[in-house]
C-alpha cells in the first residue's frame, strides 16, 4: 500500500497526473481486493463448516453422556432442561471456535508480519516509532480501567434507587393506606438524580480518558512523520 501510494505520488508531482498510470495503479488494487475477497471467504467458510461439524459431533457426545448418568445425577440436575442445556454451553463453544478464531489469527498474523514488514523497509523509523508502545498501552490500559471501575459505580449508585423502589412496592398498601405516594416518588427521584449524578461523572472520566488515548495515537503519528522526514533528508 505505502509503495503504491508513493509511485502515484512520484509520478504526479514529477510529470504530471497521467491516466495510464492511474489506471495501472487502480487495476492493481482491484487484483488486490478481489484476491482479498477471495481468501476472505475460503477462510470463513472453512471456519463455519468446522463449527457447525464440531458443534454437531458436541451434541451426540454431549447426550450420550447425559444417557449414561445415574439417577442420582438426575436427582440434582432438572432432566427437562439438558435440552436447553447442551444447546446453550455447545452454543458457547461454537461461538468461540468459529469466525472469532480467524479473527485472532488474522489478528497475530498481522501484528508479527506487521513488525517483519516494518523492520525490513526502515528499521531506524520502526525503532523511533516503537517509543509511542508504552504511552500508548498506558494510556489504553488505564480507558479500560476506568470502564471497567466506572460500571461497577454506576451498579452500585443505581442499586440504591433500585431497592428504595423495592422497598416501597413492598410496602405499597401501607404507602396508599397513608397516602404517600408523592413522598416516596420524590424520594425516588433524589437516589435518582444521584445515580444520574455519578453516571455522569464517570462517562465524563471516560471520554477523557478515551480522547487522551487518541491524542496519543496522533501524537506520534507527528513524532514519526517528523523524523520519518528527518531521517530521509
Amino acid at each position: 500500500m505505502g509503495g503504491l501510494i508513493n509511485d502515484v505520488g512520484e509520478k504526479i508531482t514529477t510529470s504530471g497526473p497521467s491516466l495510464d498510470q492511474l489506471r495501472e495503479q487502480a487495476i492493481m488494487m482491484i487484483f488486490i481486493g478481489l484476491g482479498t475477497w477471495i481468501v476472505s471467504f475460503f477462510q470463513m467458510g472453512f471456519l463455519m463448516m468446522f463449527e457447525e461439524r464440531l458443534a454437531f459431533k458436541l451434541k451426540i457426545l454431549y447426550f450420550r453422556r447425559c444417557l449414561e448418568q445415574d439417577a442420582a445425577y438426575y436427582d440434582q440436575n432438572n432432566p427437562n432442561e439438558m435440552a436447553s442445556k447442551i444447546s446453550k454451553e455447545v452454543g458457547q463453544i461454537q461461538r468461540g471456535v468459529g469466525d472469532r478464531a480467524g479473527q485472532v489469527l488474522n489478528s497475530v498474523s498481522a501484528f508479527f508480519l506487521g513488525f517483519a514488514l516494518a523492520f525490513y523497509q526502515g528499521w531506524e523509523l520502526t525503532l523511533i516509532i516503537c517509543l509511542a508502545f508504552p504511552f500508548l498501552g498506558g494510556s489504553i490500559a488505564w480507558f479500560f480501567y476506568l470502564i471497567q471501575a466506572g460500571v461497577w459505580v454506576i451498579m452500585k449508585s443505581y442499586a440504591q434507587s433500585a431497592g428504595y423502589a423495592e422497598q416501597a412496592l413492598h410496602a405499597i398498601k401501607v404507602v396508599q393506606t397513608y397516602g404517600n405516594e408523592v413522598l416516596e416518588t420524590l424520594n425516588y427521584e433524589k437516589y435518582l438524580d444521584r445515580s444520574r449524578d455519578v453516571q455522569q461523572a464517570e462517562k465524563t472520566k471516560t471520554a477523557f480518558a478515551r480522547s487522551f488515548m487518541f491524542f496519543i495515537i496522533y501524537l506520534f503519528y507527528a513524532h514519526a512523520l517528523y523524523f520519518g522526514g528527518v531521517l530521509r533528508s
